[in-house]
């Protein structure tokens, strides 16, 4: 993939960037607790901003998360689908797998095993 960077969120660690086919894939890690909140919305408005609607979160290393960001994500998921694009979610975690679950989101969210299968499913 081209276009890559590494971007730094407070404690959010953006562990990679990269651009290809007019999709970007987003490799988070580190842990989404209360003091990254703001840095998720920022994320995610930077993206917007820059009309990028069609996004893969590769959460592999993501190692917690707070039910507020899950809360961010939805909003964002929804705004990005109202935009005619989305977002695709790839190597969740067990334990993040299960927060979306407990909430109903694995119905509705699109999660894939691999970063791959996440990008292809875009076409």
């Amino acid at each position: 993939m081209a276009d890559m960077e590494q971007l730094q969120f407070a404690s959010i660690l953006i562990d990679e960037r990269t651009a290809k086919d007019g999709v970007i894939t987003i490799r988070m890690s580190s842990e989404l607790d209360h003091g990254t909140l703001k840095n998720l919305r920022s994320l995610f408005q930077r993206e917007w901003d820059a009309e990028n609607w069609r996004l893969v979160l590769n959460l592999k290393n993501l190692k917690f998360i707070y039910s507020a960001h899950i809360g961010v994500i939805w909003a964002f998921v929804q705004k990005m689908q109202k935009a005619k694009g989305g977002v695709h979610f790839c190597q969740v975690p067990e334990s993040v797998l299960s927060a979306f679950n407990t909430l109903g989101l694995t119905k509705v969210m699109k999660i894939y095993d691999t970063e791959d299968q996440a990008f292809k499913a875009f076409s």
